[in-house]
């Protein structure tokens, strides 16, 4: 239909270019990607694993519970508004992860 594809019994649905397979918990949108219950989340180029412990955000890597925290060499000088740029989307997308879980 208008060159998507859907596969029912596949569980993989292709809109516009975008994915979704439902039954392996992976979404496609714009390039990005959604694993909801593979813990991983891709926005605009940023990567999130929330039990994977891992966040980069604008070229800069943070592991939570390996107190790993990798920065550009480059300084920015909103520094600060990344780091919290980036715990704003830790809360937002753990409170999606454990609605969407039950």
């Amino acid at each position: 239909m208008f060159g998507n594809r859907i596969d029912l019994f596949g569980n993989r649905i292709d809109l516009f270019g975008d994915r979704i397979d439902l039954f392996s918990d992976r979404i496609y949108l714009f390039g990005d990607r959604i694993d909801l219950f593979g813990d991983r989340i891709d926005l605009f180029s940023d990567r999130i694993d929330l039990f994977g412990d891992r966040i980069d955000l604008f070229g800069d890597r943070i592991d939570l519970f390996g107190d790993r925290i990798l920065q550009r060499s480059n300084a920015k000088p909103l520094r600060f508004l990344n780091y919290l740029y980036s715990f704003i989307l830790t809360i937002y997308y753990t409170l999606i992860y454990s609605l969407s879980t039950g």
